[in-house]
């Protein structure tokens, strides 16, 4: 049990010297870079009641941004403080937008690191420029895109890949 225990650590060990050799702006508590900052606040207009008036951001707005952030070459990318990674669920529930399962409200911020000409150029001059104009122009929500030499994203918590158990193969 204690060789299997070695094993364990040894590999994880490996594992986040690999991600800290691939990625060196990641460290385990933060991932720090240039890139742009994307700030959506609800309209003056919309309701503070209805969750879904056109009016105000939905989560549709945020999924379709990172999505089109993470297309365009981001780094990293964090929604409300909250990093944002393949398996976070990013959804709306009652009145609330949700970051797996932590409500977060207007204004959203969403920070990408990555190359700043390229996402913002591809995001926003190619990708979703017209979803962004319609948001400002006919739902009043005003978009507001920020570059930044400087971003923090906190990681959250690294996986941890000491918990499997090898398999014992029976012939």
């Amino acid at each position: 049990y204690k060789n299997i225990q070695n094993i364990k650590e040894n590999i994880a060990k490996k594992q986040e010297k690999l991600l800290i050799n691939n990625f060196p702006h990641m460290n385990k508590n933060k991932i720090t870079g240039r890139g742009i900052v994307i700030t959506l606040t609800d309209s003056k207009e919309g309701s503070q009641i209805d969750r879904f008036d056109k009016k105000r951001v939905q989560d549709i707005d945020i999924q379709i941004i990172v999505n089109s952030l993470w297309k365009n070459g981001a780094k990293a990318i964090s929604v409300s403080g909250y990093a944002i990674n393949s398996s976070t669920a990013l959804r709306s529930a009652g009145g609330s937008i949700l970051v797996n399962l932590q409500p977060i409200s207007s204004p959203y911020i969403i920070k990408a690191i990555g190359n700043p000409n390229k996402i913002e150029t591809k995001t926003f001059g190619q990708d979703l420029s017209t979803y962004i104009e319609q948001m400002e122009s006919i739902y009043g929500i005003d978009v507001n895109i920020d570059r930044s030499e400087n971003i923090h994203i906190n990681s959250g918590i690294l996986p941890d890949y000491t918990i499997g158990s090898p398999i014992r193969i029976v012939r």
